[in-house]
């Protein structure tokens, strides 16, 4: 095994939680990564590339987006096919548009929740495993492969709502296309949109909790 090559075992070994997202200090485990990921002249401007990924990760307010960001950190950090200029920058990039995508597409997390969990409870979700669609981009300190949800959907990024599926032996239910299809069947027979009601209920909550 080559220097570079041990590095990468070391650094994963590392890995037993979110990458730290902060520049004072810099993370020892980022410098560790950075080291080995590309040569020695170029440390300083991968350090860099993880300064102002901080930097955006502060100013970022979706919190989906922010799930997201953290998930590309981590997997860079785990993996050895990127560094930080091109994983955080152009990599980064990729993977935020299709999430905004992904949103649009969706309806809002919370309905995930009222439909899905009594789909779950109905199969005895207990006793079932969820996956979402992108493991690969989780790591230690995440969810990793297979793992049981139970009111989770605030903590997926829509990328993964819109993949997510329960095994139920050899049959797959797709979480999205099951709340999907008695959602819209819903709207299309009462003439309603969900996506408008939730942000009135958010609306009304919000005032509320104002109110004290």
């Amino acid at each position: 095994m080559d220097d570079r090559r041990q590095v990468i075992e070391q650094v994963r070994g590392l890995i037993t939680k979110n990458v730290p997202i902060s520049t004072d200090p810099i993370p020892d485990i980022v410098i560790a990564r950075a080291k080995a990921a590309c040569s020695l002249d170029e440390v300083d401007d991968n350090i860099q590339a993880y300064r102002d990924f901080c930097a955006r990760y502060e100013a970022t307010k979706s919190p989906k987006q922010k799930i997201v960001m953290k998930q590309i950190l981590n997997w860079i950090v785990a993996g050895e096919a990127t560094d930080f200029r091109y994983g955080l920058g152009e990599m980064l990039d990729d993977a935020l548009k299709q999430e905004r995508k992904a949103q649009k597409d969706l309806y809002p997390d919370d309905l995930y929740r009222v439909v899905g969990d009594p789909v779950g409870w109905a199969l005895r979700w207990d006793s079932i495993n969820i996956r979402p669609s992108t493991p690969s981009n989780r790591r230690p300190g995440e969810a990793a492969g297979y793992h049981r949800y139970r009111r989770r959907y605030s903590d997926w990024s829509a990328n993964e709502i819109a993949g997510a599926y329960i095994e139920i032996g050899k049959h797959t239910l797709y979480l999205r296309q099951a709340v999907d299809g008695v959602l819209k069947g819903l709207e299309d027979r009462y003439n309603i949109d969900f996506k408008k009601l939730e942000k009135e209920y958010q609306r009304k909550l919000r005032r509320a909790k104002s109110r004290g």
